[in-house]
């Protein structure tokens, strides 16, 4: 499971553009999880299940890590599932390099471009960033400053 937050690009209608995700999703047949929650208009939030992998060869396993499938064809499949992903976000989110520690990440426009940072948590406070954390049995949380900033 991943859970993505992203720091939009403002728009005022964040229950819209919560309600139109979870439309789209539906559409798609996806049981991600888009949460209704007081969050400011420019903050969103999505969390992935194991649904939505390609086909059903794969158990419809929706894997984003490299980790999760050995082999020659895990990068493909991973690559493919992230690009999945990635047409339900604003823009590509930002993948940790996560070590089951307790660093934090502070992601800007430059971290898209760079090696995953290692650390277990990502913080940003610039628009148009989406952070990603991988969880499994973990419980993702998400803070956000009431004004969005």
């Amino acid at each position: 499971m991943t859970a993505v937050a992203a720091h939009a690009p403002g728009d005022a209608r964040a229950g819209t553009v919560a309600s139109l995700l979870a439309a789209r999703l539906a559409a798609e047949g996806l049981d991600w999880i888009v949460p209704d929650w007081p969050a400011p208009a420019d903050v969103g939030a999505l969390s992935t299940t194991r649904s939505g992998g390609p086909g059903a060869a794969a158990g419809m396993n929706l894997g984003l890590a490299s980790t999760l499938r050995p082999g020659p064809d895990a990068t493909e499949a991973v690559w493919r599932n992230r690009q999945r992903l990635d047409a339900f976000l604003p823009s590509p989110p930002v993948w940790l390099d996560q070590v089951h520690g307790a660093g934090v990440a502070v992601l800007d426009a430059a971290s898209a471009a760079a090696p995953p940072p290692v650390a277990d948590a990502a913080v940003t406070r610039e628009r148009g960033i989406v952070c990603a954390v991988l969880t499994a049995d973990c419980l993702p949380v998400l803070f956000a400053d009431r004004r969005g900033a």
